[in-house]
């Protein structure tokens, strides 16, 4: 068996930098992309392609949907809220299920 401990950190590593999920309008209706950056309206997407190349796409949030990760605000008041990641999101699965149903998967 071969150990795919280092694979499996490396995808880690890009959940935790996954802030939230964008469908372009000329991606299927139920295919989001993960989103790394969101920076003046123009967003940073990346995807693991079918050979396991990285993917790049820097799109404007107008040419499609966006639905950022929910912010959670630090226990001191006077700090930015902070968006949540994948890794974040995973911790709870069913949690995670219950925001995709809602955000995501109902909303197409």
């Amino acid at each position: 068996m071969q150990d795919t401990k280092q694979l499996s950190e490396a995808l880690r590593q890009m959940q935790d930098r996954v802030i939230g999920l964008f469908r372009p309008r000329f991606y299927p209706a139920d295919q989001y992309i993960p989103v790394i950056s969101d920076t003046d309206n123009v967003l940073v997407c990346v995807e693991v392609g079918t050979l396991l190349g990285l993917q790049e796409l820097t799109i404007g949030k107008e040419s499609g949907r966006y639905v950022e990760f929910p912010k959670t605000r630090p226990a001191y008041d006077r700090v930015e809220p902070k968006a949540q990641t994948l890794s974040d999101m995973m911790k709870d699965p069913v949690e995670f299920h219950n925001w995709y149903q809602q955000r995501v998967y109902t909303s197409k």
